[in-house]
């Protein structure tokens, strides 16, 4: 099975404050994402369908939070942790 890590990823991009580290497998764009500052990516949506990204998007939120914007409503997900036997 194809697998990246971090500090693997052989394409890197930085914008403003944002650094993406990728590679390409099976088919699959595998991204990590690091933002260094807050931002608020809905201008860049701008002359999308519905002004919305279209690609599916999959992943975590290892620190901080993220709100996204979907069609009917504004989401903040929540952030889980996994449960520590006592």
């Amino acid at each position: 099975m194809p697998k990246v890590s971090r500090d693997g990823a052989p394409q890197r991009q930085e914008a403003g404050p944002v650094v993406d580290l990728r590679d390409d497998l099976d088919g699959y764009t595998v991204t990590f994402t690091s933002l260094v500052e807050d931002i608020d990516a809905t201008p860049f949506m701008n002359g999308l369908p519905d002004d919305r990204c279209q690609c599916p998007h999959w992943g975590y939120v290892i620190k901080g939070k993220m709100t996204v914007m979907r069609f009917s409503r504004q989401a903040t997900p929540s952030i889980r942790r996994p449960a520590t036997s006592q």
